[in-house]
């Protein structure tokens, strides 16, 4: 049996050329399910997905990126999450170590606030700055 929360909203898109059918559930303004079905795996970037879901209210753009299954045109593209605590991408960590000569994970952590929190991702940013030619 199933029971439908009044105080959900839905939008919905469905291509029917490319056979595609997307739909999101939100509860208020905070993103709470999605679904994509179609022929082929092109989902949007699961760093990116997880990052909607994080986020209390979605703007107008971001829900309709939702349904189209690419970025909005304003929001940059942060690259794999490296610091999950603080939603850190990898091209954001590399920008700013190479952008502002940053060379120890203290640095980052006070410059993006990655590392800082459980501390899990710190031996990977160090990777990264090791890697950096």
């Amino acid at each position: 049996m199933c029971s439908r929360d009044e105080g959900a909203n839905w939008i919905e898109y469905f291509d029917t050329a490319q056979t595609h059918y997307r739909a999101a559930r939100f509860s208020g303004e905070k993103l709470e399910s999605y679904l994509f079905i179609g022929p082929d795996s092109s989902l949007p970037p699961r760093e990116r997905l997880i990052s909607l879901f994080q986020k209390d209210q979605l703007s107008q753009q971001e829900r309709t990126s939702i349904l189209t299954g690419w970025p909005p045109v304003e929001q940059e593209d942060t690259g794999k999450i490296i610091c999950s605590c603080f939603n850190v991408g990898e091209k954001t960590l590399l920008a700013a170590i190479t952008g502002k000569g940053l060379s120890t994970t203290d640095e980052i952590g006070k410059q993006l606030q990655a590392g800082t929190n459980c501390g899990s991702c710190v031996p990977e940013l160090q990777e990264i700055i090791d890697n950096i030619p």
